[in-house]
């Protein structure tokens, strides 16, 4: 069985933010710090309750998983045809690799995922330029095993 980590809307709807088997350890302290128990095998369910830093670390798995793909010629922001090629990989495959990993977009789609259980507004003090806060009543999770 895969280790999956799932994020849990207000709704009761999920969805999967990283690929199977993903065990990511900044997620893991987040969980740790957010008040989560996380089992020997690395599980858990946990209510969020910073959603700022839950995107925080989501981003932080982009940056990782670009940083290692680039020490081999590659670069998961860079969708340019003329790149893909100089990898050897085609065009359709790269996008169909995309499309099932959505790694570059994972922080993005969790906000939409969200944006019925937070309230968002801007700050230019913050990291990621705005606070974002869980609307009363309203509960969102994170969960892996």
């Amino acid at each position: 069985m895969s280790y999956r980590t799932h994020i849990t809307n207000g709704k009761g709807k999920s969805w999967q933010v990283f690929g199977n088997n993903v065990c990511f350890e900044p997620l893991i302290e987040f969980v740790k710090k957010e008040g989560g128990n996380v089992d020997e095998d690395d599980c858990y369910d946990c209510e969020i309750k910073d959603v700022d830093r839950l995107i925080e670390v989501i981003e932080e798995y982009i940056i990782e998983q670009d940083k290692r793909r680039t020490k081999y010629g590659g670069n998961i922001f860079d969708l340019r045809p003329d790149k893909i090629a100089e990898n050897g990989m085609s065009l359709t495959y790269h996008m169909k690799y995309m499309r099932e990993e959505a790694i570059i977009f994972a922080s993005a789609y969790t906000l939409e995922f969200l944006e019925d259980d937070i309230e968002r507004t801007l700050n230019d003090d913050s990291k990621i330029g705005y606070t974002s806060k869980i609307k009363e009543g309203h509960h969102i999770y994170v969960s892996a095993g």
